[in-house]
């Protein structure tokens, strides 16, 4: 299964959010490789991270730049999840990795911030997805809330669920990422958030996790 965490905007969790999906993903067994597909180079220094601490469960790192699709699909063939990163802008410039990767993937993930420069960038993530599904229609797509604040007072998520869930064609998912620092430290030590002393952010993961693959496997 192919899975792509994507969107218009940098800094919604992309990046992060990969890397702990593809650990999480690994614990439970799967033979799993987490593809770079941002310049940057993010992913690909979390794993190399996690090889020089000699963590496990071993995974497989591929950097790749330009079209991704057949890439994509010949990885697919020989590992259980293909996890794949790209950057956070759709412009001409960085636009190949993204929309490409969108025609291989069987799901694809899209965080956004509760915050209104993240929000507003929704009518172009769904024109991308429109246009990515007029030739792979079998497409799961889904929208994710990340980097919530985690004080139950403040409104800003739900208020993002409901502009999400009224502008967009995405399945919203239910489990929301929020703003904890475990994220930021578990990436410098090559560690997932569940292979980190932290609960809450487990159980984040897992539950993402969980919810994409119960969907998917229901509409299968």
């Amino acid at each position: 299964m192919i899975t792509i965490f994507f969107g218009q905007k940098g800094g919604a969790m992309k990046s992060i959010g990969s890397e702990n999906y593809a650990v999480e993903l690994a614990h439970r067994g799967n033979s799993v490789c987490l593809v770079d597909a941002d310049p940057q180079g993010t992913t690909a220094d979390f794993i190399g991270y996690r090889e020089e601490a000699e963590i496990e469960p071993y995974i497989t790192c591929v950097q790749k730049e330009g079209r991704l699709t057949q890439t994509l699909r010949e990885l697919d063939t020989r590992f259980d999840h293909v996890v794949v990163d790209v950057a956070g802008r759709a412009d001409d410039e960085h636009s190949q990795e993204m929309r490409s990767g969108l025609l291989a993937a069987h799901v694809a993930i899209s965080p956004f911030r509760p915050c209104q420069d993240n929000i507003n960038t929704i009518p172009k993530v769904d024109q991308i997805i429109q246009t990515a599904l007029d030739f792979n229609e079998n497409l799961k797509v889904f929208s994710l809330i990340s980097i919530a604040p985690t004080h139950h007072a403040v409104k800003e998520t739900d208020e993002a669920r409901e502009i999400i869930a009224s502008w967009s064609s995405m399945q919203l998912l239910d489990t929301v990422i929020h703003d904890r620092k475990v994220y930021r430290d578990a990436y410098s030590k090559g560690l997932g958030v569940v292979e980190m002393d932290n609960k809450k952010a487990a159980e984040e993961i897992k539950s993402l996790v969980t919810e994409v693959l119960e969907n998917v496997h229901a509409t299968a």
